[in-house]
């Protein structure tokens, strides 16, 4: 079931190539959680693929590196650090990198970031 909460990321198809203009990222959510990450190696750089949920936006970030990073992990808090004008290529949006967020943010409600259907599935009893 799809969250009516959450909206996909509109992008502004330019013909001429497969750039697309995004639209602003302000209101972005600050912190979100790493849902997926997979990385290619590229002649000269590392280039990451990670899709992003918080329960305003789930998004598909794409940025490259010139040293892997193995701390970014499936599950874990990560920021977004947008670029100036933000893009999307093959639905894609460009960023600049990827902060892991070593503490929660107190102002934060870490169940804004919890992907339907990840909940515990055990039981639990009070000993």
């Amino acid at each position: 079931m799809i969250n009516p909460n959450i909206f996909p990321f509109p992008e502004i198809e330019n013909p001429m190539t497969n750039r697309v203009t995004a639209p602003c990222t302000e209101g972005m959510p600050y912190i979100f959680r790493l849902t997926s990450v997979t990385h290619r190696q590229e002649e000269r750089c590392i280039r990451y693929t990670a899709h992003l949920y918080h329960d305003k936006a789930a998004i598909k970030v794409e940025w490259t590196r010139n040293q892997p990073d193995i701390r970014l992990r499936p599950f874990s808090l990560v920021s977004p650090r947008w670029k100036t004008r933000p893009t999307s290529i093959n639905g894609a949006l460009q960023i600049s990198r990827l902060v892991l967020m070593e503490h929660p943010e107190p102002e934060e409600n870490l169940f804004r970031m919890v992907p339907s259907g990840c909940g515990y599935s055990g039981s639990r009893t009070a000993q």
